[in-house]
């Protein structure tokens, strides 16, 4: 008879297939390493939201100046970009 073992997780899939989606209330010392990995996931958060919301000003100002165009034109005639409504 051999025992069995889950593989080692490689991804957030796999952490939440082997742990489940419901957590403990219980708590975990962070290692160094650990905790610089959380810090910069926080990190990266911030500027991803950052980011949206400058993406989304971007956007409105696009999309003002097409107007019900598809197409935004450069100063040198070159196509910048499309938009699908």
């Amino acid at each position: 008879m051999q025992k069995r073992h889950a593989p080692a997780a490689v991804n957030v899939a796999d952490i939440t297939a082997l742990y489940g989606r419901k957590s403990m209330a219980t708590q975990v010392l962070a290692s160094a390493e650990v905790e610089a990995a959380a810090q910069s996931y926080i990190d990266s958060q911030r500027r991803t939201k950052s980011l949206e919301v400058e993406q989304e000003a971007f956007k409105f100002q696009i999309l003002q100046a097409l107007g019900e165009a598809d197409t935004l034109i450069g100063l040198d005639g070159a196509p910048l970009c499309t938009w699908k409504k």
